[in-house]
């Protein structure tokens, strides 16, 4: 079954760990004054095209890309990444999950639970 990917892939997002969310939001309770804001995210740009690589590779490593393009979705952002400079600087937050790890434990667990 094809993966779908709206628009041609090259728009990028910042996609980060929910456990490295959740270490993120510890060490915010714990240091932060209440009136700071701060990006959680990975910091690294990754395309959807190569989001969507990952997953096929992860899921079934032998297989050949089966994507299916449709039209970009109206008012999608092309392009997103987070700038976590304030977040590493007063908190220490370093993302501590790389995006293939995350995925695959993401995707074992819904397998998992199917």
């Amino acid at each position: 079954m094809p993966l779908t990917i709206f628009g041609d892939g090259s728009q990028t997002r910042d996609f980060v760990f929910v456990g490295d969310v959740v270490d993120a939001t510890i060490l915010a309770l714990e240091r932060a004054p209440r009136s700071r804001v701060f990006n959680v995210a990975s910091g690294t740009e990754t395309t959807i095209l190569e989001l969507a690589r990952m997953m096929q590779q992860i899921v079934d490593p032998g297989a050949s890309p089966d994507f299916r393009f449709e039209p970009p979705r109206q008012g999608d952002v092309h392009r997103g990444v987070a700038d976590i400079t304030r977040v590493g600087t007063e908190l220490g937050f370093v993302p501590a999950t790389t995006l293939c790890d995350g995925l695959s434990r993401t995707i074992q667990r819904f397998a998992h639970e199917a």
